[in-house]
This record gives C-alpha cells, structure tokens and sequence, in this order.
C-alpha cells in the first residue's frame, strides 16, 4: 500500500462521515419536529394514554372484585342466617379467617352459617326432635341466641362484650375472634349440653 492510495481511502472515509453526519443531523432535527408536533395533536389509540402501575391495576382489579362480590351477597336469596353476622365482604375478617387452625376455623364457619350441631339445625336434619336450647329451654337453639340472646349465659356473654344481650345488628358488629372466644369457651364448659362441634 502506497502513499497515495492511503491518502485516497482517507479521502473517501472524510467525505462519508460528512455526508453521514449531515443526514444524521437532518434526520434528528426532523424527527424533534415531528415529535413537537405530535404532543400538539389530540390522542388516538387505546385509553389510557398515560401508563399505569402494576400496584395500580391490581389495586383496581381488587375494588372491582370486593364490589361484584358484595352485588352478588346483597341479591342472593338464601343464606338468611350468614346474611346476619355477614354484611359485606370485609378483608380484615378474611385475612383473620385465612390464619385459622382448621379446628377454629370449622368451628367459626358452623357459628356464621348455622350449619353447626346446634339444636335447631339437628331439628332441621331430622336427627333429633327438640330445637330449644339446652340451657334456658325458651328460645331455638340457635348461633344467635347462644352467642346474643341466651338468658342462662348473660354473665359470661358480658364478660365478652361488656352487654348481656346483643341484637343481630350488635353481633355484626363485634370481630370474629370474639365469636370464636365466646364459643370455644362455651364448648370447654358445656360439652355435653351444647352443640358446637362445628360445621354439620
């Protein structure tokens, strides 16, 4: 390789780079223009324009899902007894409901639903013929005259909730490791007059 071909190459590389940096210069400034005029025009595409967050989304889709199953409670027509410990979806009673030994958590779920072997749900199977309560014998055995109306009981029951009788409305109120407390406590001092082995 000689002088004047290494000179020549260097030549052609000069005019190459000019020529690529003129153009490139040129293609920036257009496409600066362009983006310039583009946040000028009115969007077109899919809503949202702006991005969202994943903690967004699933933020929304968790509303969306405690809405739809709330909708679903309110005009379903049975469960008559749940409906009254049960207003609305409640994540806090979930979350405490989910940390439950199976035992508790058996126990809990006859207590809300009545499907326990409380007297009156025993009457309803057929398995036995008296659906009052063991201890008063002067209202049905059931979760919400043991745990609100159960005259034998009131001592206790104001050792828990600071009243001897509660409502339905007071019931839906008090958290649900009380009901459970309640019961279990009942259970160990009544085993053979009350019937709260859990879901039947």
């Amino acid at each position: 390789m000689n002088i004047d071909s290494s000179f020549f190459k260097l030549q052609k590389i000069k005019q190459e780079t000019i020529f690529f940096e003129t153009w490139g210069s040129t293609l920036n400034e257009t496409a600066d223009e362009l983006a310039k005029q583009a946040t000028l025009m009115d969007y077109v595409g899919p809503e949202p324009a702006l991005g969202l967050s994943m903690m967004n989304v699933k933020y929304e889709i968790s509303q969306w899902s405690v809405q739809e199953q709330n909708r679903r409670w309110r005009n379903i027509k049975s469960c008559r007894q749940a409906k009254q410990f049960m207003q609305v979806v409640n994540i806090r009673l979930t979350q405490y409901v989910v940390r439950l030994s199976r035992k508790d958590l058996r126990l809990l779920v006859g207590l809300l639903t009545g499907h326990n072997t409380l007297n009156r749900h025993l009457t309803l199977l057929r398995r036995i013929d008296d659906p009052l309560c063991p201890l008063c014998k002067e209202e049905e055995d059931t979760s919400l005259h043991l745990l609100g109306n159960c005259c034998a009981i009131a001592e206790k029951r104001c050792e828990f909730f600071g009243r001897y009788f509660l409502g339905p409305g007071d019931l839906k109120q008090e958290h649900w490791s009380i009901l459970l407390s309640l019961s279990l406590h009942f259970n160990s001092h009544f085993p053979g007059e009350l019937g709260l082995a859990g879901v039947y």
